[in-house]
C-alpha cells in the first residue's frame, strides 16, 4: 500500500500509476503531469503500475514516475521512499522509477514521454505477457534493417527504440533526440558510440532530416509497423495536440 509522503510529494494517483512532484517543483506540476499521463495512457494500462513487483534488492512500492526540481540539483536520495546514495536527478528511468524535472513538465515533455516509456516498458513484460519484449524487437529489428533511422537514438536498441518513438507518438519528436542524430558518434574520434547497432551504420552523427520526425503522422509514414502495433496499447490524440498542455 504505497502512500507517497505528503509532506515531501505533492503526489497524484492517477488510477494505478503514482505521479510524485516533489514540494521544490514548482506549483501545479504534478497536475500538469497527471493530465499528460491520462492523456496518452490508457487507465488499464496505468492499472499495471500499481501491481508491479520491484525485484529483489530493489527500493520498495509500486512503479511511479518522480519529478525532482532541476533548479536546485535535487536527487533521489532525498526521498523518503528512495535509497539516500541514489545520486538521480532526472532523465533516467531506474526501478522503480521514472524520473524526470520540473522544468521538462513545464516546457514540452519530451523526456517525460522518454523515460515514462521505459517504465510503461517493463510493467507490461511484467503484468500482461512477457512475450511483449520480443514482439517489439522485432518491429524494431525490421525498423533498423530498412534503416528508418538512421543513427537516431531510436537505432540503439529496442529500448530506446520504444521510448524514442513514442516522443513521436506523443508530439514532442523535435524536442527529443531525433534532430541530431547520434551526438556520441559525431564527437568520437573513430566515428562510433558504445552502441554495438550504430557500428553497422557509416561513421559520424548521420543526422537525418528533422522534418521526417516530429509527429505521429510522421511515425505512420515512415514506420508503419510499429505505428500499428502501438495502436494497440496507446490512446491516439491529434497531431496538433501538444503533449503538455
Amino acid at each position: 500500500d504505497f502512500q507517497p509522503d505528503p509532506s515531501y510529494y505533492d503526489a497524484i494517483n492517477c488510477e494505478g500509476l503514482w505521479v510524485c512532484a516533489t514540494r521544490r517543483c514548482p506549483p501545479g506540476t504534478a497536475a500538469r503531469c497527471a493530465r499528460f499521463v491520462r492523456s496518452y495512457v490508457p487507465v488499464e494500462v496505468r492499472r499495471l503500475f500499481l501491481q508491479w513487483q520491484a525485484p529483489k534488492g530493489r527500493p520498495l512500492g509500486p512503479m511511479r514516475l518522480v519529478i525532482n526540481d532541476e533548479r536546485t540539483s535535487q536527487k533521489a536520495g532525498e526521498a523518503p521512499d528512495l535509497p539516500d546514495d541514489w545520486d538521480i536527478v532526472s532523465s533516467v528511468c531506474s526501478n522503480p522509477v521514472a524520473f524526470t524535472c520540473g522544468a521538462d513538465i513545464k516546457d514540452h515533455g519530451s523526456t517525460l514521454a522518454h523515460e515514462l516509456t521505459h517504465a510503461i516498458d517493463m510493467v507490461l513484460r511484467q503484468q500482461m505477457d512477457p512475450a511483449f519484449h520480443f514482439d517489439l524487437d522485432k518491429v524494431y529489428e525490421d525498423a533498423f534493417a530498412r534503416n528508418v533511422y538512421g543513427k537516431c537514438y531510436a537505432a540503439a536498441n529496442r529500448h530506446e527504440y520504444f521510448a524514442e518513438i513514442m516522443t513521436l507518438w506523443m508530439n514532442v519528436g523535435n524536442r527529443s533526440c531525433f534532430p541530431g542524430g547520434c551526438s556520441q558518434c559525431g564527437e568520437s574520434a573513430t566515428g562510433y558510440c558504445e552502441f554495438f547497432k550504430h557500428k553497422d551504420k557509416p561513421p559520424g552523427a548521420c543526422k537525418p532530416d528533422p522534418s521526417k520526425f516530429v509527429n505521429k503522422s510522421d511515425l505512420a509514414r515512415e514506420d508503419p509497423n510499429v505505428f500499428k502495433w502501438l495502436k494497440g496499447f496507446f490512446k491516439e490524440l491529434p497531431d496538433t495536440t501538444p503533449a503538455m498542455e
